[in-house]
């Protein structure tokens, strides 16, 4: 239950349940702009970015990726929203307002197995 984005020539992969059982909370670029694909480094989520999680949504805008809610390590539903700038390779936690879907400045609710979209530049 990770997910996986496409921005350019390369995917990026984010959270999910590791073969350990632990909740992954690093990305994992692969390039394809050859043959054959090639891992980069991955990107550590650190101190600075979100906890482990899974069943959360993600989405490409511009530079960033958007990941949405999920559920981190003991269970509990998320409700947060974080950037991860792929030039960059650095998070941040973006507030509720940010995460506006219903135009009144209150981002949705806690949640899992959600799906998520971006069009005209807006995450749905």
């Amino acid at each position: 239950s990770h997910t996986a984005v496409i921005r350019g020539s390369t995917m990026y992969i984010f959270g999910g349940r590791l073969n350990t059982g632990e909740l992954g909370g690093d990305t994992w670029p692969i390039d394809f702009s050859a043959a054959p694909a090639s891992w980069a480094a991955p990107i550590a989520a650190g101190a600075d970015g979100p906890a482990g999680r899974r069943s959360h949504t993600a989405v490409v805008r511009d530079d960033l990726m958007l990941v949405f809610a999920g559920v981190d390590a003991t269970g509990l539903y998320l409700r947060d929203l974080w950037a991860l700038n792929l030039t960059a390779r650095s998070w941040q936690q973006l507030d509720d307002s940010v995460a506006d879907c219903a135009g009144n400045g209150v981002s949705p609710g806690a949640r899992q197995r959600h799906s998520a979209t971006l069009m005209s530049g807006i995450m749905y």
